[in-house]
């Protein structure tokens, strides 16, 4: 579904001829057939009451990557929270949390062993990224160097030189701690592979506003030398929060980014600001009132010829109905394709990654089997913990989940 153009147009035809086919696996989703989902996270996993915020990576001819917040307390989606019904049971240090990691070897079957603590301290909003051309796992994260409040929080990132099986030790994205204050978006950072910046790495996060109003605002950062050094872009993408950014191949420098409104500029639905000038400037912020929003994080991952793939809850009333929204138009028009979880069901945050990538296995058998698209998201508990206990956690977002889709 997210190949080359080339073979785009070889192999998938026109974009009208994708829409219409994701339409009728829309319409058989609607039945009892929901796509199956294979638990990766759930609370109590290595101890923790509570883990949150997904992201998935995909390392070509490699193995796919599942990270999230593993919390030392409860609330926030995982709950219950105290007696009172507010607060948190466990820690009472918002902070307390760490980026923890599963891998998988043969394209989200199975997992791995939990890695619990990759961040090596406090880690927020795990946001990845495979460099093609230095062929390593960029993983960035927020973390509060120097004691900072919860609200002031720094970006940090950790590289791995082996296909995520080891980290090295966490260094900050910019090297003036008092300058910058940002939270990363979570999921998936971006690579551009045509325009003048071809190889070019991009992060976006944002800054937290508490008021509901305009100064909740997008960056982006991008770096030339390999993720060693990083120039944050001038533009701030106003009444974005928790934005995700997208290369969009095809279009020469071109990238997106996709963030929650609010409410802010009139509508609760997602956002968008795109570049084509390899991320150095956007384009101001426009609605995208095709897609809904509750104030939920949602994930996008554009292809070739204008298309591109979107999840996040479908009503813009609950964290409920995760479904897989597409467009053919370059996201000028959305469409709802897929739902992944049902109408009722608990949905929250997701992140989608293309699982082509992992075309051949070590055994030789294809992945692609499996699904060519995966999105990692948050739901309520699947019933038990990994130890087999049965899991205690009431709230929507108690497990995370892998669907494998298999797109036209």
């Amino acid at each position: 579904f997210l190949g080359s153009a080339a073979q785009s147009s070889t192999m998938h035809g026109a974009s009208n001829t994708v829409l219409a086919g994701l339409a009728l696996a829309a319409a058989a989703s609607r039945g009892t057939a929901l796509p199956a989902a294979t638990p990766v996270f759930e609370a109590g996993i290595g101890g923790f009451p509570c883990v949150r915020v997904p992201s998935l990576l995909a390392v070509p001819h490699g193995p796919l990557l599942a990270f999230a917040e593993c919390r030392h307390f409860t609330g926030d989606g995982c709950e219950p929270q105290t007696a009172a019904g507010a607060g948190v049971q466990g820690s009472a240090d918002l902070r307390d949390r760490v980026v923890c990691m599963r891998a998988s070897s043969d394209g989200g079957v199975t997992w791995g062993a939990l890695q619990s603590n990759i961040s090596r301290g406090w880690g927020m909003y795990p946001t990845a990224v495979y460099d093609a051309t230095a062929r390593r796992v960029i993983v960035q994260y927020n973390s509060w160097p120097d004691n900072r409040s919860f609200y002031d929080p720094y970006p940090m990132q950790v590289v791995s030189n082996d296909n995520g099986a080891t980290f090295g030790p966490p260094t900050p994205v910019f090297p003036d701690l008092s300058g910058v204050s940002l939270f990363l978006g979570s999921c998936r950072g971006a690579q551009l592979s045509s325009g003048p910046r071809s190889g070019r790495l991009l992060f976006v996060g944002y800054n937290h506003s508490l008021t509901g109003d305009k100064t909740s605002a997008a960056r982006v950062w991008s770096s030339d030398d390999k993720g060693q050094s990083w120039v944050l872009a001038p533009d701030r993408l106003l009444c974005m929060g928790e934005p995700q950014i997208s290369a969009q191949p095809g279009v020469a420098g071109g990238a997106v980014v996709y963030g929650r409104s609010n409410g802010q500029m009139g509508c609760k639905c997602q956002n968008s600001a795109s570049s084509t000038s390899s991320g150095d400037t956007w384009t101001p912020t426009v609605n995208q009132t095709d897609l809904p929003s509750p104030g939920c994080q949602g994930s996008v991952l554009m292809g070739p010829d204008g298309r591109g793939l979107y999840s996040g809850p479908a009503p813009a009333a609950g964290r409920v109905n995760m479904t897989l929204f597409t467009t053919a138009d370059s996201g000028a028009h959305w469409h709802p394709a897929v739902e992944i979880g049902g109408a009722t069901a608990p949905g929250m945050y997701s992140c989608l990654e293309d699982l082509s990538q992992l075309a051949v296995a070590r055994s030789g058998t294809p992945r692609e089997a499996s699904g060519n698209v995966g999105i990692l998201w948050e739901t309520s508990s699947v019933g038990g913990r990994n130890d087999g206990s049965k899991s205690t956690c009431v709230g929507p977002g108690c497990a995370i989940v892998l669907s494998r889709l298999s797109l036209p």
